[in-house]
């Protein structure tokens, strides 16, 4: 995201029975700009029972959230397919939740438009990416719709059963962190050579009893004898006097 360039920045989103999801970029139009980001989330059993337009609300907040230091302070426009959105800042809401909602929107400065549902087709496969989830399957809880608990870290305008929830959910789904490799042992060098030698077979005895290897009480005469068969050596040995 290049602020000093003129060119408008858009944050598409989508929201679907199981999740969210949306991209933001840049270009001169929000279906041929160019994505910076990328994101789905999947909606919790509690969320299930959200009206549409708080599904389609979060979807908008969870995005914020995620790219916050991106589009904070820059102007931007938001894509829904939700109609109603584009009233949201119209209707004088005095639900403490939307108010929460209203009041963290009220930071950035954006518009919002509206499009037709089929024509917002990347946006909407990001927001079904959950739907082959089995209904026991779970995953990392940052993976989850996490915007209206953030936003209300206390609960105090949460219904009762995202509340009970949340605490369920912080106590059984923990992030799964890749694990990381262990350092290998260090292995010293003795113990290598003892594996080592355990591999190899030790030289039979016999080979010594059988072969005629000399002594080494006998092993100057041996010499004697090799010298006499070199022809160089041969002439120093007879003559030792000569050759000092």
């Amino acid at each position: 995201m290049d602020h000093r360039k003129e060119e408008l920045i858009w944050v598409v989103t989508d929201a679907s029975a199981r999740g969210v999801g949306g991209y933001y970029g840049q270009g001169a139009s929000w279906h041929a700009c160019r994505p910076a980001g990328f994101m789905s989330c999947k909606f919790t059993p509690a969320q299930f029972n959200y009206a549409t337009w708080e599904h389609e609300l979060l979807e908008v907040l969870e995005v914020l959230l995620r790219w916050e230091d991106k589009l904070l302070g820059l102007r931007f426009t938001i894509i829904t397919d939700h109609k109603a959105l584009t009233f949201f800042q119209e209707v004088p809401y005095t639900m403490p939740g939307c108010m929460r909602w209203w009041e963290y929107l009220s930071r950035f400065d954006f518009k919002i438009e509206y499009i037709k549902g089929e024509s917002n087709k990347v946006a909407d496969s990001l927001s079904c990416y959950y739907m082959s989830d089995r209904p026991n399957e779970t995953h990392d809880i940052s993976e989850y719709v996490n915007a209206d608990s953030r936003l209300d870290p206390e609960g105090y305008d949460l219904p009762n059963s995202r509340r009970e929830e949340l605490v369920s959910m912080r106590a059984t789904l923990q992030p799964q962190k890749p694990r990381e490799k262990e350092a290998p042992d260090i292995i010293e060098p003795r113990i290598v050579e003892a594996v080592e030698l355990c591999k190899n077979s030790e030289v039979p005895k016999a080979r010594w009893d059988t072969e005629p290897y000399p002594r080494i009480n006998d092993v100057l005469s041996v010499f004697e004898s090799k010298y006499l068969e070199d022809r160089f050596f041969s002439e120093m040995w007879k003559s030792p006097d000569r050759h000092s």
